[in-house]
């Protein structure tokens, strides 16, 4: 389904005839519940590239929405919980119901709020976000769009005329459509003197909230005393240890990040949840045996150090940075891909996409051209199967080596291909390309991810820059 969506959104991305996308939920109960985690933790043992495919594929989507350049409207009626936060909470335009319910209970099964909850959660008013990354308090109706979830609050039986007036707005620009949204917020009556639910607690919250540790918060909340506090306290204490540490962090370090720093920062996280006990006691706990005690290891906040924390954040492999690449201005001819044109401002001369078009080769072969820039820097190890860990140079630019295999180049070859199960090539900057030996970092295109991320949407993914030009 990821897929799906992803590969839908980029097809009306680019259709001159598609004005405006709505995303909605096929029935009434739920806009979207999330990703199946029992198949997930039953793919641990199966299918760990699945793990790794999933996890990045759904955070490219997650950006994709972000930097659509398409109006995206979510109408988040029913139930938006884990993915289904993903695919709306990233979206321009963000309307509740009376019926949504709102909730990242992603602690109470060992994992964490991914999806980009390390970036709008705490940007929520306050310790808002913390305060529901931390507990998974469910937050339903109008108390989703004054939480700012939603930027605009319409009856439910007034969704589908909206959808009529959005679809024959003549001209629907991104202010045309705020003000028809605007138009149905304003006449919307329902609960709307209705105070927000934890609008007597917020002083409190933002208070409790504010410590940089859990172990502080939990005292907060312990010498607090009150019944709120206490039943706060009561669900926390359910929580997986690891997963409570991990989010608090998630959520301090994405404060200051963008999007693509937080889901390249949550992609490492979800890997190594994978690999560790809580995410898989928590599924089983909660819906395989359905006991709802999960017994977690470590089972005390103190046990968790900094240094088991450590590892949850490291980079999954090695960083390899080539500088002084330089972008050439005219076509380039891809063997058995065909001719088409260098993307403007890129640092490398390669192609805005690496599909595979007209060569016979899926995007699952694994292997990548790369352009005949970076040949001349690898070509003394070519030679070889296998290059030793080292360093080359090529006027001034120092290339440490490290497990990258290459296949035997031709001497007159202008690109060259690398075993994928070792290298990765995640994002680009101003004035260098990053190699990931670990294939770790997310692309924001799962075809390109088997080549050079090039091109203006992938840019401006990898980089965080909104220069399209």
């Amino acid at each position: 389904m990821i897929r799906q969506i992803y590969a839908q959104l980029k097809k009306w991305e680019q259709d001159p005839k598609t004005f405006l996308i709505i995303i909605k939920g096929a029935g009434e109960k739920a806009f979207c519940a999330g990703g199946d985690i029992r198949a997930l933790s039953e793919a641990r043992n199966t299918n760990q590239k699945m793990l790794q495919d999933l996890f990045r594929e759904e955070y490219i989507l997650n950006n994709a929405i972000d930097s659509c350049q398409k109006p995206y409207i979510a109408l988040i009626h029913g139930i938006t919980m884990g993915g289904g936060v993903g695919v709306s909470v990233h979206g321009q335009f963000r309307v509740a119901t009376e019926k949504s319910v709102f909730a990242m209970p992603e602690t109470a099964i060992g994992l964490f709020p991914d999806v980009g909850g390390g970036y709008f959660l705490p940007r929520l008013q306050g310790k808002l976000g913390y305060f529901l990354a931390l507990t998974g308090f469910r937050l339903k109706g109008r108390d989703v769009y004054t939480a700012g979830i939603a930027t605009h609050f319409v009856d439910f039986e007034k969704l589908g005329m909206l959808e009529e007036d959005l679809l024959a707005l003549k001209s629907p620009s991104k202010e045309n459509i705020a003000d028809v949204l605007e138009t149905y917020h304003a006449k919307s009556k329902t609960d709307q003197d209705k105070p927000f639910i934890l609008e007597e607690h917020m002083d409190k919250i933002n208070s409790w909230f504010s410590a940089n540790t859990v172990e502080q918060i939990v005292d907060n909340l312990q010498q607090d005393g009150s019944s709120f506090a206490l039943e706060q306290l009561k669900v926390i204490n359910k929580m997986s240890p690891t997963s409570l540490k991990i989010t608090l962090r998630q959520l301090m370090e994405g404060s200051s990040k963008t999007l693509p720093e937080v889901l390249i920062m949550e992609y490492r996280l979800s890997q190594a949840c994978m690999k560790g006990h809580d995410f898989h006691e928590g599924v089983r706990a909660v819906l395989i045996d359905k006991d709802q005690s999960p017994k977690w290891k470590p089972a005390d906040l103190k046990e968790v150090t900094d240094e088991d924390l450590n590892d949850y954040f490291k980079s999954l492999g090695m960083l390899i940075t080539i500088g002084g690449l330089q972008r050439t201005d005219k076509a380039t001819k891809w063997r058995g891909l065909g001719s088409k044109a260098w993307a403007k401002k890129v640092v490398t001369s390669t192609e805005e996409r690496l599909h595979g078009e007209g060569s016979g080769e899926s995007a699952s072969v694994g292997v990548w051209a790369l352009s005949e820039e970076l040949v001349p820097l690898l070509r003394s190890s070519a030679a070889s199967t296998a290059a030793p860990a080292g360093t080359l140079s090529s006027a001034g630019i120092h290339l440490p080596l490290h497990r990258v295999f290459l296949r035997k180049l031709p001497q007159k070859a202008k690109f060259m291909k690398i075993d994928t199960s070792e290298i990765n090539i995640p994002f680009h900057q101003s004035s260098h390309v990053v190699f990931d030996l670990s294939r770790e970092e997310v692309h924001e295109n799962q075809r390109v991810s088997r080549g050079l991320c090039i091109g203006k949407s992938d840019c401006n993914f990898l980089t965080g820059s909104n220069d399209t030009s």
